[in-house]
C-alpha cells in the first residue's frame, strides 16, 4: 500500500522523506523516481543499499548535478550509466 501512496500526484514532501527510509526497496525506488522528492530525499537515496534505488535516482531528472558525479563512482555499472547519462544530457 504505501507504495501506491508515493504515486499520490499531491503526496507531500514530508510523508515522501519518510518513505525514503521504508524497509521495502519498491517504496524506496517509487520515492526515487518522484520528481518532486527533495535534494535531501535523493541524498539518503543515492546511498540506498538496493542497485534499482540508486539507479532510479541516477535517472530523475531532478536530480543535482553534485549527487549524479557521485554516482557517477558508483560500484554498480547499471547506476554509473544511468548517471553520465543524465548529466550529460543537461548541456
Amino acid at each position: 500500500m504505501r507504495e501506491w501512496v508515493v504515486h499520490n500526484k499531491t503526496v507531500p514532501v514530508e510523508i515522501l522523506e519518510a518513505l525514503a527510509s521504508d524497509a521495502d526497496p519498491a517504496v524506496r525506488f517509487r520515492v526515487a523516481m518522484k520528481r518532486k522528492a527533495p535534494p535531501r530525499v535523493l541524498e539518503v537515496l543515492a546511498e540506498d543499499p538496493d542497485e534499482s534505488v540508486r539507479e532510479r535516482v541516477s535517472s530523475n531528472k531532478k536530480t543535482p548535478n553534485y549527487l549524479l558525479e557521485k554516482l557517477i563512482a558508483d560500484p554498480s555499472e547499471v547506476v554509473r550509466e544511468a548517471a553520465r547519462k543524465n548529466l550529460s544530457g543537461r548541456g
